[in-house]
């Protein structure tokens, strides 16, 4: 398989301290890769690094691409539509058939008969579900996502996990990083990791 991002004896720290200590990480075309982990101990942080979005303390990221991640602070247009919203994201993507992609998205996120109501009539689910669905359909190799199920019942995380892992079929990868429970299992499939005294560890 291709890799698409490496980390050797990678180091994050917050003002000055170490949060994560010697970090190896490969991550390969297809995968999807889920990462449970409590509050403060460093997912943030981590994705931050991994998606270029700060240096490293110490340690090296090796990766192809600078690498989009989608966070709680990740906007949408509140005073367009929701399907405005998607062709957005998608109009810069690599599809023989926009209209065929924006449809079966809005469908998979089940906001397809809200397509022409604009953004800031949605609930508060609705919002972070159609925010979620706006990066999956990002042309990108890998795609990071901290703390995606926030505000979403079940049947919504269940919808979006869905659609993450058939994006991996395609060849791209997924990274989740979340503090759901334990309860909450990761998909069959999935490459899992966890973080424990500032060490990553794959179960």
């Amino acid at each position: 398989m291709r890799l698409l991002l490496k980390t050797d004896g990678l180091w994050v720290e917050r003002n000055g301290s170490p949060v994560l200590k010697d970090v190896n990480l490969e991550i390969f075309a297809g995968e999807f890769v889920w990462l449970r982990a409590e509050n403060g101990s460093g997912k943030t942080l981590l994705l931050k690094t991994l998606s270029s979005k700060r240096h490293p303390s110490r340690g090296n990221v090796t990766c192809g691409d600078k690498y989009p991640m989608f966070s709680q602070t990740s906007g949408l247009l509140e005073n367009r539509t929701v399907k405005e919203n998607i062709v957005e994201a998608i109009q810069n993507a690599h599809s023989y058939d926009i209209t065929y992609t924006i449809s079966e998205t809005l469908k998979k996120a089940e906001l397809f008969e809200k397509r022409n109501e604009k953004v800031k009539n949605l609930s508060t689910g609705e919002k972070q579900i159609l925010s979620l669905f706006t990066y999956l359909v990002l042309d990108s190799d890998l795609i990071f996502f901290d703390e995606p199920f926030a505000f979403l019942d079940r049947k919504k995380i269940e919808r979006f996990i869905s659609s993450a892992m058939e994006k991996t079929f395609s060849g791209k990868s997924i990274f989740i990083a979340t503090t759901l429970p334990e309860g909450r299992k990761a998909p069959v499939g999935a490459k899992v990791f966890f973080i424990k005294d500032s060490h990553i560890y794959e179960k």
